[in-house]
């Protein structure tokens, strides 16, 4: 936990929102239990790992980029991959664009949008929705943060390895998802594990024992989705969170 700071700062927000709700059911005389010991150690390596600021650059970050397109009459474009480092917030953008809003630079002929870190601060994202709730942390190497946007993945994403390691790194994605700042209204089904994820984050996480039940559920909201994209006139998902 200590070492996943933007999962720790989700957690964090999350457990902040519970209390809340305790804290108003104690109003009218309901008794709140204190955490036992091996969650207080959890809370307190949460606490030691979470990345708070990291968390809003990279908010402010994308919802400036949308809002600033928006403003354009333009659609953000697909990002498969990001990569934030000490210095840069680089997305991997497809197709290349080389004309990116400023503050954004182009890199590598538009492969790549690059901001400043130091250029976060001068942004202003107004309202805008976060324009890729699917980002999420696959990993760390010797310049930063490695990120993969898990919507615009052509097929399935196989995770391998020994089963309780891979149910282990589902659980922290999963997690990451409906807690971050950037996921807005992101919603996530559970097959098979994740009994006690749904705690979280009630009203975005879904468990199912299998896919067979969990499918007309999906299917219902996908076809819900097809069809309000096509009222309003929108080709995608990505143009309807920009305008």
């Amino acid at each position: 936990l200590s070492a996943a700071s933007l999962l720790a700062a989700g957690v964090l927000a999350a457990l902040g929102r519970r209390r809340l709700e305790q804290l108003w059911q104690r109003a009218f005389g309901r008794r709140i239990a204190g955490p036992d010991p091996d969650a207080a150690l959890a809370e307190e390596a949460l606490r030691l790992g979470a990345d708070d600021p990291t968390v809003q650059l990279l908010d402010t970050s994308l919802r400036q980029l949308s809002a600033v397109l928006a403003a354009d009459g333009k659609t953000p474009p697909t990002v498969f991959a990001a990569h934030l480092g000490s210095e840069h917030l680089d997305l991997w953008v497809a197709p290349a664009d080389p004309e990116p809003p400023r503050p954004w630079q182009a890199v590598d002929g538009g492969q790549v949008w690059r901001l400043p870190v130091a250029a976060v601060a001068s942004l202003d994202p107004g309202g805008a929705l976060a324009p890729y709730p699917g980002l999420v942390s696959l990993g760390m190497n010797d310049t930063g943060r490695l990120m993969v946007d898990l919507e615009v993945a052509h097929g399935l994403i196989a995770v391998r390895g020994p089963e309780e390691t891979v149910r282990s790194a589902l659980a922290a994605l999963a997690v990451e998802l409906v807690t971050n700042r950037w996921s807005d209204r992101m919603r996530v089904t559970l097959v098979g594990f994740g009994e006690g994820l749904d705690l979280i984050a009630p009203e975005r996480v879904t468990l199912a024992r299998t896919l067979e039940e969990a499918l007309p559920e999906l299917e219902r909201r996908g076809a819900e989705l097809e069809s309000q994209l096509s009222a309003w006139g929108l080709d995608s998902v990505l143009t309807g969170r920009s305008v």
